[in-house]
């Protein structure tokens, strides 16, 4: 309705309805690659721009319906009687909405609300769709942080009170979620290709890029190659600038690339998230939100005094490194990559 909206009077601020980019992180990501697939949306946007999440992280419609049977039992409303739901407390939806979240804990994928398979508003798995061609037309950027599950590792630690991942909790969790993907691959493969990509790194550490690649890179790896076997225009980057502040335990996490996309450096909150705010950071953020504007006016993303962004190729696949030197890498983290043969994501 937002995009419909625009479509009908973006042009008296001044603004060009054929010309519109949407573009979001996270779940803002999720949503972003699912509407490159919605017939609603279809011709309400130009250009999309997805961080830190791709058009897989859906569910099926049977997947959705157990997790609404699961919301409505905790708040004694009978799945027949849904006029009923409107009488529930906001409080009381939000603690049911709550526990249910913490049963996916233990999923590949822990999110109970995601983008839904229906038939309707959404036909089909949108990866699918992207490689049958149904948003050639859109132009593409997507990226992730070098880091993702840092952040998510980080707050677990300081609010579980559950002890550190050691080697035994790192095989017993590589093999679910080898076990997840369908067992395609052995344990030891998938623990030699990482040790060797991270030699320096310990089980916690490990474990992070392990599920960085399996909840997000592989993700939107799978995104963009399906856009291009289908003829459509993307470009791919990796955050790789990591915060100094918590010793450093964040690293490149997910969400540190937000204030840089959008150059606020100074917003509240940030400085406590990233650490100093130098000179280097903040070049940093003012040449990708310039690379962010230029792909929405239609230039490709170009970033200041850094070199040539290519189109996205499958065989070389370049990658802009986003640090405080911007450089051009052809397949970044290849070896880690290949070991799951397949960019699927976790559905």
């Amino acid at each position: 309705l937002a995009l419909e909206w625009v479509r009908d009077h973006i042009a008296a601020f001044g603004g060009d309805p054929a010309e519109v980019t949407i573009f979001g992180e996270s779940a803002g990501a999720m949503s972003v690659s699912a509407h490159l697939v919605m017939p609603a949306s279809r011709g309400l946007f130009r250009r999309a721009i997805a961080q830190s999440g791709a058009a897989s992280h859906v569910q099926s419609s049977e997947g959705a319906e157990s997790t609404a049977r699961m919301v409505l039992d905790h708040v004694g409303v009978a799945p027949d009687d849904l006029d009923h739901l409107s009488e529930v407390a906001a409080a009381d939806l939000l603690a049911a909405i709550a526990v249910v979240e913490q049963t996916q804990r233990r999923m590949p994928l822990p999110l109970a609300f995601r983008p839904t398979i229906d038939g309707s508003s959404l036909p089909s798995l949108p990866t699918d769709a992207i490689a049958e061609g149904v948003a050639r037309d859109i132009e593409l950027l997507c990226g992730t942080t070098a880091d993702e599950m840092r952040l998510f590792q980080v707050m677990a630690a300081m609010t579980s009170g559950l002890p550190p991942v050691d080697e035994t909790r790192l095989i017993r969790r590589t093999a679910f979620m080898v076990a997840a993907r369908g067992g395609e691959v052995r344990v030891d493969e998938v623990l030699d290709a990482y040790r060797a990509a991270y030699p320096d790194f310990d089980a916690g550490q490990l474990w992070s890029a392990i599920t960085t690649d399996l909840t997000f890179r592989l993700p939107t790896t799978g995104m963009i190659d399906a856009h291009h076997a289908a003829g459509g225009r993307g470009w791919i980057y990796l955050f790789t600038h990591r915060a100094s502040a918590f010793d450093g335990a964040l690293g490149a996490c997910h969400a540190l690339d937000v204030p840089f996309a959008f150059d606020n450096l100074d917003a509240r909150g940030v400085k406590l998230f990233l650490g100093s705010l130098d000179q280097p950071r903040r070049s940093l953020a003012a040449s990708m939100a310039d690379a962010w504007v230029s792909f929405a006016k239609g230039e490709g993303p170009v970033v200041p005094g850094g070199p040539t962004w290519p189109q996205h190729d499958p065989v070389t696949r370049p990658t802009m490194i986003l640090d405080t030197e911007r450089r051009i890498v052809d397949d970044p983290g290849r070896s880690t990559r290949e070991v799951w043969n397949s960019g699927a994501a976790l559905v």
